[in-house]
């Protein structure tokens, strides 16, 4: 299916006239992603659709395609600063007959995240942290090796449990 989505997209780009630049994007299918329906990667030439999301309203495909490919159209004519769903990009959509929407009203429930509290904890020094982020600066000398990182989901008792843990 994604050669079928590279053909639609390039027939945009046509539409557009910008095939002869944009004539080798990739349309792939990216799991990871989970309230978006799509993405644009400019500089990779690919676009990223969300196979979850979309197959609960598969009817909307070509309109999501469309949305990520005018991303690619405008960010390749106008620049990478242009904005995202400014007036370049208002443009190609409706020359294509879509409603530019910057945002999708698509069922989404049970595709979040499940927010988590972070435990940070040195092996080197015991520094330990806990924080709302996955990522954190580190504030101990130690080698970045002797970091762990345990995860508990947004509770009172998984505060609870990373508060005990390791302690």
């Amino acid at each position: 299916m994604p050669a079928e989505l590279e053909a639609r997209a390039r027939n945009l780009f046509d539409t557009w006239g910008v095939l002869d630049r944009l004539a080798h994007v990739q349309v792939v299918w990216n799991s990871r992603l989970r309230t978006t329906a799509g993405r644009s990667r400019p500089r990779a030439l690919q676009i990223e659709l969300n196979p979850n999301l979309l197959a609960r309203v598969p009817e909307r495909i070509d309109e999501v395609l469309a949305h990520e490919a005018a991303h690619l159209a405008t960010a390749l004519t106008h620049g990478p600063r242009v904005r995202h769903h400014g007036p370049e990009w208002t443009s190609l959509m409706e020359a294509v007959g879509l409603e530019p929407r910057a945002r999708h009203e698509f069922p989404v429930s049970g595709l979040t995240r499940v927010p988590s509290y972070y435990l940070h904890q040195c092996l080197d020094c015991g520094e330990r942290k806990i924080t709302r982020l996955a990522r954190e600066k580190r504030s101990c000398g130690c080698p970045a090796s002797s970091l762990r990182v345990f995860r508990a989901p947004r509770s009172t008792a998984g505060l609870a449990a990373l508060r005990r843990h390791g302690g």
